[in-house]
């Protein structure tokens, strides 16, 4: 039998194990602990959690990059991955990109995850954030497009800018009674999310939070402890969802609950329309996979999608009659379009993403 090398929860030290037992008992410091084997032999009959006690995964332990009590990074290859519990806060970018992971534990030791922790983990489809955690960074879980449903812990209280950017699974969400700020575009393209309740402690929602979605209803628990809300709620939605609030709310918000006609991109693309006269042509197509997944995926990009379609449906309702508007934007737009073609952009049949 070999040994297998492992850290001390506790004390630090290093230790060494036979792999073929499946307890033991720290000789520096006393501390006791099991293998994972273990754990996952008897959890469900006798109810034993990580929280009670320490968990020595022999195969996985090499995966976890740390720097004092802080998980640095994830390399393993591993569909179910329990976070150690000497871990205190999950790094910016830790698991970023890994697409094996389909479920994720975080111990109760945990207190902060930091920005984009989880990002582009598409496979991801379950996480179990404790309790204990009470600050979430930005874009954390952003283009986690398999997770379905999350509760966030009792502790946060605030729910961070493209927190869920890009989940377009996530169908449930539980906001609980802590969260006093709802940041922008933190709910951008979660296109599965019919319903949400903003629970009664929040007091400021900022820009956009539900930027492209395509809510059913949205229940407001205590609408009248809202001090601010800063711009639209459903901004570039296809529709304004049934809204639960007092007249009072209403009356003092009303103009953030409704859809500017403006800004609508179903059918976009306006000035490219007009020059080539067809939403549907390969000229538009171009453009439209352009918009959706380059412009798209960066805050400036969004912000140039905004004001593009804030002012072109006004330019092409003044001059898109008139020869040198045409002439102009297809010189322009004929340039941008060959260039985006040499680049790899497609110009065949496309349905736009959203």
């Amino acid at each position: 039998m070999g040994l297998v090398a492992a850290k001390c929860t506790q004390c630090g030290a290093n230790i060494e194990v036979d792999d073929s037992k499946e307890v033991g008992i720290c000789k520096y410091c006393g501390t006791a602990f099991v293998t994972e084997k273990v754990i996952n032999h008897f959890e469900v009959t006798n109810h034993i959690s990580n929280s009670v006690v320490n968990i020595y995964n022999s195969s996985d332990e090499n995966s976890f990059e740390t720097s004092n009590h802080k998980l640095i990074s994830y390399k393993g290859e591993e569909e179910i991955v329990r976070v150690p519990i000497h871990i205190t806060v999950v790094g910016e970018m830790a698991f970023s990109g890994n697409c094996k992971i389909k479920k994720i534990i975080l111990s109760d030791s945990i207190t902060e995850i930091e920005s984009r922790a989880f990002i582009n983990c598409r496979n991801l489809k379950e996480i179990v954030i404790p309790d204990s955690v009470f600050m979430i960074g930005a874009m954390a879980f952003g283009n986690c497009e398999n997770l379905r449903s999350i509760m966030l812990p009792a502790k946060l209280r605030v729910v961070n800018v493209n927190l869920f950017s890009g989940c377009t699974a996530l169908e449930k969400i539980l906001l609980q009674d802590e969260i006093i700020a709802i940041k922008s575009e933190c709910f951008e393209k979660c296109i599965s999310l019919k319903e949400i309740t903003i629970p009664k402690s929040v007091k400021k929602i900022e820009g956009y939070p539900f930027y492209k979605c395509r809510l059913d209803k949205i229940v407001f628990e205590n609408a009248d402890n809202i001090d601010e809300i800063t711009d639209s709620l459903f901004y570039m939605s296809e529709k304004i969802p049934e809204v639960i609030a007092s007249e009072k709310f209403r009356n003092k918000f009303g103009k953030y609950l409704s859809i500017d006609e403006k800004v609508q991109t179903k059918n976009g693309c306006y000035i490219a329309t007009c020059v080539y006269g067809s939403y549907d042509c390969p000229q538009v197509w171009t453009l439209r996979r352009f918009r959706d997944y380059t412009l798209d995926g960066t805050w400036y990009g969004r912000l140039f999608i905004k004001c593009y379609y804030a002012i072109s449906p006004t330019l092409v309702k003044w001059f898109g009659e008139t020869e040198w508007f045409t002439v102009f934007w297809k010189s322009t737009l004929d340039k941008l379009i060959a260039n985006l073609n040499k680049k790899g952009i497609d110009e065949t049949y496309y349905d736009d993403k959203y």
